[in-house]
């Protein structure tokens, strides 16, 4: 595992939060992730939009 995301799980909790990049505008999304960065959130997955929802599967 990555030694980052080894430290952050240390406490053996970490906050993590996925965030659609681009929803709705990119200054938005900015805008949160800075908030979310003050918030304390640990870990930061930003996701990609994709044309076609049933490519992520039965999930969706």
């Amino acid at each position: 595992m990555n030694k980052q995301i080894e430290k952050v799980f240390s406490n053996g909790k970490a906050f993590i939060v996925f965030v659609t990049s681009g929803d709705p505008d990119l200054e938005t999304t900015e805008e949160i992730v800075y908030a979310l960065d003050k918030a304390g959130c640990s870990l930061l997955e930003l996701g990609i939009l994709f044309s076609d929802p049933t490519a992520e599967g039965p999930a969706i």
